[in-house]
């Protein structure tokens, strides 16, 4: 329970650095961390992390359980191992049910492998109430949203979500998505150069390029 999650494994003297307006154009002691990790893992000669697939800093003090876990998930994640990933944020989950970032990974992962749109529902429903002013966890709701039909609410989630992370490129793709659904062509337009504007690796600017074509 909350004891076990609190066990602490050591501490950190400095904030490693993940904030997403700086890991996305500038180097970082959390990204030099997590891609010499990827490197010794891997057995590779050089390792390359893209910035957009951190999500948060590892803040200076304690460092215990609940974290490691999190951390751990999102890492399996970003090696493609979303079945181990997913287990590690589930059991962070039994532990801790009110993580707020764990309830939104888990939701937002169930609803892009699909199938499980109950489940991811109540997931990010249950992580909107724990942190209904966090624009990662209002795209993954609102996201939910649109795929099942209900662009209006999207819509309103998604606006919001972009209002308070303008520059989070993913938001804004997600918003102009759904101006395009409710044909709103302008609107869609202004948000998808802003989108461009924001950055994101290859993969994002030509799926972006392509839309606005």
């Amino acid at each position: 329970g909350d004891a076990a999650l609190q066990t602490e494994f050591g501490s950190a003297e400095v904030e490693f650095v993940g904030r997403r307006g700086t890991v996305r154009f500038y180097e970082t002691n959390l990204g030099n961390l997590i891609a010499e990790t990827y490197r010794e893992k891997l057995k590779a000669d050089i390792s390359i992390v893209n910035g957009g697939s951190i999500r948060d800093s590892l803040y200076a003090g304690k460092i215990n359980y609940e974290n490691i876990l999190y951390y751990l998930g999102f890492t399996l994640d970003r090696l493609g191992k979303k079945d181990k990933a997913l287990a590690k944020m589930e059991k962070l989950l039994t532990l801790n049910p009110d993580n707020a970032n764990a309830l939104n990974f888990v939701g937002y992962t169930l609803l892009e492998l699909g199938g499980q749109m109950e489940r991811a529902k109540n997931y990010l429903q249950r992580a909107v109430a724990l942190k209904p002013d966090d624009a990662f966890i209002l795209d993954s709701y609102g996201w939910l949203l649109y795929r099942t039909g209900q662009r209006q609410a999207a819509m309103k989630q998604l606006e919001k979500a972009y209002s308070i992370k303008p520059d989070e490129g993913v938001v804004a793709e997600h918003l102009a998505d759904i101006y395009v659904s409710l044909d709103l062509p302008r609107k869609a337009l202004t948000v998808y150069e802003h989108a461009l504007k924001s950055g994101g690796d290859r993969e994002f600017v030509a799926r972006v390029q392509t839309k606005i074509a």
